[in-house]
Parts: structure tokens; sequence; C-alpha cells
């Protein structure tokens, strides 16, 4: 289609306005560095409750274990989580030191 059949409201497409301006995209307009307020301080939204989960993440170091559980238990212990609205990992922790005060007096 050339511009001649072009109709009138339709937007001139990028491939047309290249071959008529010589350039390909363009840059936007540079902000004057002096003018630019920049803040103080950056802090970024955190929602409360993402805020909560991050809080007992946090609050343990904690080492990577791999284990194999049956399909029955993997399930279970999963909707558990969920439900709870806990950690695997932590539902897995209280489970090992359970064991651990059984077994070592």
């Amino acid at each position: 289609m050339t511009d001649a059949k072009k109709k009138p409201d339709q937007p001139e497409s990028p491939l047309a306005r290249a071959m008529r301006t010589g350039t390909l995209g363009g840059a936007k307009p540079q902000e004057d560095p002096a003018t630019t307020k920049v803040p103080d301080k950056i802090e970024p939204e955190k929602d409360q409750e993402a805020t909560k989960k991050e809080a007992t993440t946090t609050e343990k170091i904690r080492k990577r274990i791999t284990g194999y559980v049956a399909p029955d238990i993997y399930q279970w212990t999963k909707i558990r989580a969920a439900t709870e609205d806990r950690e695997l990992s932590e539902i897995l922790e209280d489970a090992l030191r359970l064991y651990k005060a059984k077994v070592q007096p």
C-alpha cells in the first residue's frame, strides 16, 4: 500500500516513517539533570502479608536438605502448609524436631 492509497484515518506505519525521515526509531528527549528532582530516599511499597512472610523466612538461617517422601505424605504436607499459611520447610522442621526429641532424649 503506498502513501497515496493510504486512508487518512490510519496512523503512519513505522516503516513508512523510517523511509520518510531516513531514521529508524528515535531517542526520547533527554531531561536536564539540573532541573530533574531526585528523591532523597526511595522505599518500595511492600504488602503487609509479603512482609510477614519475609520476616518468618529470614528470621532463621536455613540449610537445604533433599529427601523423598511417599506421594500421599507429599500431597498432605503441601495442603497442610497452605491451610496453615506456613512454609513447607516450617512443617518439615517441626516434624524433624519432634522426631529428634523422641530419638534423642
